[in-house]
């Protein structure tokens, strides 16, 4: 999930993954940048994508984490 070398980088598979990333980056006082240049993030308890001024919301932190590490199916 995620690779820590003085700089954490990973490839979630899940919302979970993007929300268990997302409360790392905030505790390490970090920002989580996807490949593409949008940012993730925790805001009022929930887990978003910022994309320059548009906010994507995945969903509430505890919800995320409560449903577990589901994989996204493409």
């Amino acid at each position: 999930m995620a690779v820590w070398n003085g700089g954490l980088s990973g490839a979630p598979g899940s919302d979970w993954q993007v929300a268990q990333l997302a409360r790392v980056s905030a505790l390490l006082g970090a920002r989580l940048v996807g490949e593409d240049g949008e940012s993730y993030a925790i805001r009022d308890g929930l887990v978003e994508q910022l994309n320059g001024s548009t906010a994507y919301e995945f969903g509430t932190l505890d919800e995320i984490l409560a449903a577990g590490p589901t994989v996204w199916s493409r």
